[in-house]
């Protein structure tokens, strides 16, 4: 497992995150009759985020987010005996690239705050799900004349959830996120409008690794 990883020094996070999955997979059968988080509880993540594309309307030029680390948190609430419900908070620091505006900051900050729940179809707090939410989207450019802009957006993801004890687990989770932004719009816009960034909708991507802890 650990020499089929070999790029994991160029993206630690994903290819970490793919290594425990995998291992992960193979023990569902192990732990078929071992402890499940089945009660209420919150989740740290650590993960890595690729994705996300703005276009400057001055030059038609496409503006990528630069892929980069993240981390998260979730606090989860069982509903029955398969799902729960879930609010996520999720963080990413990244930069717009190309950035077309020298002597001005390429960084953006990215939040998301998303109301959802969990699906388990074997077994609430042990194995397989399914999740996905929608809330807001918070993106907060570092450049002066960029004012921050909020937008709906929405998720969807699969994940494993593997228990150690009663109210301890590991968690790994891939998410997939779209913001709409409106195509109409300049996304960051301000008084003067230093620059037109438009996109119809933000998509990216992100694999997470999160600890688990569960209480009554």
């Amino acid at each position: 497992m650990v020499k089929r990883c070999r790029h994991a020094r160029r993206y630690p996070w994903v290819f970490a995150g793919l290594c425990l999955l995998s291992s992960a997979a193979f023990a569902d059968e192990a732990t078929a009759e071992g402890p499940v988080l089945n009660t209420k509880g919150f989740t740290l993540f650590a993960g890595y985020v690729v994705g996300g594309h703005f276009t400057d309307e001055t030059s038609n030029q496409t503006i990528d987010l630069r892929e980069s680390a993240s981390f998260g948190a979730s606090l989860d609430i069982p509903l029955d005996d398969s799902s729960e419900f879930q609010v996520y908070y999720g963080h990413q620091s990244t930069e717009f690239t190309p950035w077309p505006y020298p002597g001005t900051s390429d960084k953006l900050r990215v939040d998301y705050l998303q109301i959802g729940g969990t699906y388990f179809p074997e077994e609430l707090g042990h194995g397989v799900y399914v999740v996905g939410g929608i809330g807001a989207t918070r993106m907060t450019p570092d450049a002066a004349g960029f004012d921050p802009a909020t937008r709906l957006s929405m998720n969807v993801g699969v994940g494993y959830l593997l228990p150690l004890s009663h109210y301890i687990g590991v968690r790994f989770e891939a998410r997939g996120f779209a913001t709409f932004v409106g195509s109409s719009a300049s996304v960051f816009c301000s008084g003067g409008c230093v620059a037109h960034l438009t996109g119809t909708a933000v998509t990216q991507g992100e694999l997470m690794i999160g600890l688990s802890a569960r209480f009554k």
